[in-house]
């Protein structure tokens, strides 16, 4: 199983018989699943995302929680294998030239800041398609119900060769993101009283390598 962060192919639009396969992934009436490749909901989908990705790093406590969660580099995230990591050599490079730092990326003044911003542009102006789902209600039964379909969804599309990634932006509960959020539920179709539990971003890319873990002794007792 794979999140796929990277840009996706703007050449190759979801096709039908993938979105089918995907609606497909789990039976779980539970927890609805509707995925789409119309272009014209496609292209409304990415301009939310896109906003709802520039309201969250623009509201300070918001985008420090993604923030706390950065690993920057190799012995971060060797220390502690659960975050957001950050490798590669432009990051050893800005790490030591003091360019890369958490407080850098939650400065909109630098260049770190600028940089993140655009990555995150770019990921929902690349979708292909998307899929959510929804449950009636917001119980912890619901949000497991929830996890465990959306595993399913990213396997199917793993074995389709579908990349999934979800932006969860637009779904996050605060007073900043409100009307925004108003909007998309609209756009979705959602009830009152229904909790848009997963927005995926759809398409087809590069298959990324897989992503540190921690260990399983660290998170079951046996």
């Amino acid at each position: 199983r794979r999140s796929n962060k990277e840009p996706f192919d703007t050449a190759r639009w979801l096709t039908a018989d993938h979105a089918a396969a995907l609606t497909r992934a789990y039976e779980d009436p539970s927890v609805p699943l509707t995925v789409t490749a119309d272009r014209a909901l496609v292209a409304r989908l990415r301009g939310i995302a896109g906003e709802a990705s520039r309201i969250e790093m623009l509201t300070p406590r918001a985008h420090k929680e993604s923030i706390d969660l950065m690993r920057i580099g190799a012995a971060e995230i060797a220390a502690n294998p659960d975050g957001i990591d950050l490798r590669g050599p432009m990051i050893w490079w800005g790490r030591r030239f003091g360019v890369v730092s958490r407080e850098a990326m939650l400065d909109p003044s630098t260049s770190a800041f600028e940089t993140g911003a655009a990555i995150i542009a770019e990921q929902s102006a690349t979708a292909m398609g998307w899929a959510w789902m929804t449950t009636a209600g917001n119980t912890r039964e619901a949000q497991i119900a929830a996890g465990r379909a959306y595993v399913r969804l990213n396997l199917q599309a793993t074995a389709l060769g579908v990349a999934a990634h979800p932006m969860s932006q637009v779904l996050q509960e605060y007073p900043e993101m409100r009307d925004l959020q108003g909007v998309f539920r609209e756009v979705v179709g959602a009830r009152p009283g229904d909790t848009v539990q997963m927005l995926v971003r759809l398409g087809y890319g590069t298959p990324p390598g897989p992503s540190p873990r921690r260990r399983l002794d660290d998170l079951v007792l046996t």
